[in-house]
């Protein structure tokens, strides 16, 4: 931990954690405090202000927009809350929606090596991968759309950190459901004005009303 450059107090404090109560991450201790300030402004500065998760860049520096994420959840692993390739800059969305959800492809609470490999880790680890080689970011009048360019981590990362939500706002719905239901409601509306209940069903097999 000394490329954060903490003072004396900052350093005992790392190498006296026991790797048990996660819970000194949120101590509000004058070391712990010193230590979370320095932690942010290097994953700032390495991270160019973008989302380990989401890429969208935000110039706010306060902690109501970014969270320093655990990418092994420190609930879950405990003994990792202090090494740097555990530590990552998250949104408050991306980090709320990935939560405590398991990243290792075979886990073990009681790990004592942090897994260094990107095989290991079944969403994009953001200090092993190279995002774009799993998501693909494409802007269309201001918005952001991912394209999920393979079925493991793309596709993990796509659903364990709800990217979801940015296609819902391209397509200006509030959710999937209104989404399916404007689209399949638009998709009816194509078929000729004669059109019966059961001409309808010929085409659309699984078509039910209720």
């Amino acid at each position: 931990m000394r490329f954060f450059n903490f003072s004396p107090d900052e350093e005992n404090l790392t190498l006296s954690y026991d790797g048990k109560d996660y819970h000194v991450w949120g101590s509000k201790n004058g070391a712990m405090l010193g230590i979370r300030k320095k932690v942010r402004a290097h994953l700032f500065e390495k991270q160019k202000y973008k989302c380990a998760y989401c890429q969208m860049e935000k110039k706010e520096t306060h902690g109501l927009v970014w969270d320093i994420d655990h990418i092994l959840p420190k609930s879950v692993y405990p003994q990792f809350i202090f090494e740097p390739e555990n530590l990552a800059l998250s949104c408050k969305d991306c980090n709320i929606a990935k939560g405590e959800q398991e990243v290792l492809f075979t886990p073990k609470k009681k790990l004592k090596h942090l897994p260094d490999k990107k095989e290991h880790y079944k969403i994009i680890h953001p200090n092993l991968d190279n995002y774009s080689d799993h998501i693909e970011i494409n802007i269309i009048n201001g918005k952001k759309l991912y394209r999920v360019k393979n079925e493991t981590k793309g596709k993990q990362t796509y659903i364990m950190c709800n990217l979801f939500r940015f296609d819902c706002r391209y397509g200006e719905w509030d959710n999937f459901n209104d989404a399916l239901v404007a689209s399949v409601s638009e998709y009816l509306d194509r078929f000729p004005k004669d059109y019966t209940l059961e001409d309808i069903k010929k085409v659309l097999p699984g078509f039910k009303t209720t």
